[in-house]
């Protein structure tokens, strides 16, 4: 598994509760990865670091003015299932040195992500989990202490959206290590999302309370998200895109019980997570035979079932004929299924078939293509 090409630039992270400025961060000092901490009135400011939860981010990534994260800076995350499913595929696994594959439960499947939390006191003790690793106190709080008028603000680069990197913030739940809501930009859409967990079992189940459509929006530049919560728990979101049509502001509205998050819980953190797929690779294709008998009485029907990894929204599947100078047939139905691991693609065959295909796969401009992967007999 190999991450897909990726830059993307955060210009200023912001942190409010209850009309007080809490942290904030320009990175107007290059080769620091600190946040400025507002003590309170009549107390001096302090400068506290990040905590990164996983990812590759240090100081040395806050260059002019921006914290600069690149390929480098992601660390590779599975869902325990897609793990398995990439292990009986023959895909690669992260591992370090002579131990295990290294792998992260997440909601997303096979992908390439980073994580960290902002600080919201100086100090704070660090609490271990069963499996060694830590979160620290200073970045943990409770919705009674920030809860009403939560605001919490990034600004992000977002001309370096080219593929479906996926841009985060929002609150995460330490001590069940998932989000607990987030508003999220990706070069299509903004969505505001409650994430729940059924019985405690993994992957966690994402919904989508409102969301907005940026596909008619051309030569967009940046977005400033802010995610808010009030003194109930109420999820909510802004965001003020500017693209070379001017600025245009959205509200995103939660409504419901699933949009409220429980105000009594004492480990909330603050953070900003970023996302991106793989590059696309085909790991097997189902039927590989079909017979022209059955081609017949499905009138030119074939489905296939695609597994890998990378399978993007906008993805494109096309089988191309054995031979020279036959054009390939582009499915006119394609299903991806939520983890970006696996598609259904539909073909309506046309004409006098031929003996074999492969089958091309494109997705936010990168091609994959796995050679001879369908016959017919």
């Amino acid at each position: 598994m190999e991450p897909s090409p990726f830059q993307l630039e955060i210009g200023e992270i912001s942190l409010a509760a209850k009309n007080r400025l809490i942290a904030k961060d320009n990175f107007k000092e290059s080769g620091r990865f600190r946040a400025t901490l507002n003590a309170g009135p009549g107390l001096a400011a302090a400068q506290t670091e990040y905590q990164v939860r996983y990812g590759n981010i240090t100081a040395a990534d806050v260059q002019n003015g921006a914290l600069v994260l690149k390929t480098t800076s992601l660390v590779p995350l599975r869902s325990s299932g897609t793990a398995r499913a990439a292990l009986s595929a023959g895909l690669p696994t992260a591992a370090r040195g002579g131990e295990a594959p290294e792998v992260y439960t997440d909601a997303f499947g096979a992908s390439f992500g980073a994580l960290f939390s902002i600080p919201v006191k100086a100090t704070g003790a660090s609490t271990a989990f069963a499996d060694k690793r830590t979160y620290q106190g200073n970045s943990t709080f409770s919705g009674k202490e920030m809860f009403g008028d939560l605001l919490f603000s990034a600004r992000v680069h977002a001309a370096a959206l080219q593929g479906y990197e996926t841009f985060t913030l929002g609150l995460t739940d330490v001590g069940a290590r998932r989000p607990a809501g987030k508003l999220s930009v990706r070069r299509d859409r903004i969505t505001l999302e409650a994430v729940s967990m059924k019985d405690g079992q993994w992957p966690w189940q994402e919904i989508i309370l409102d969301q907005v459509d940026l596909t008619r929006l051309r030569g967009i530049s940046d977005v400033r998200l802010t995610f808010m919560v009030n003194a109930e728990g109420r999820m909510s979101g802004l965001a003020e895109v500017t693209s070379s049509s001017g600025v245009r502001r959205f509200k995103l509205n939660g409504a419901g019980p699933q949009a409220i998050l429980d105000p009594t819980y004492d480990k909330y953190a603050a953070s900003i997570f970023v996302e991106i797929l793989p590059k696309p690779r085909i790991a097997q294709v189902t039927p590989k035979e079909i017979t022209r008998k059955a081609l017949l009485l499905q009138r030119g029907a074939v489905t296939l079932q695609i597994t890998g990894v990378g399978f993007g929204p906008d993805t494109r599947v096309e089988l191309i004929p054995a031979g020279q100078g036959a054009a390939p047939v582009v499915a006119d139905r394609v299903r991806i299924a939520p983890h970006n691991g696996s598609l259904e693609a539909t073909f309506q065959m046309r004409g006098t078939p031929a003996n074999s295909y492969s089958v091309r796969l494109t997705t936010a401009g990168q091609t994959t293509l796995a050679e001879n992967a369908l016959s017919l007999r």
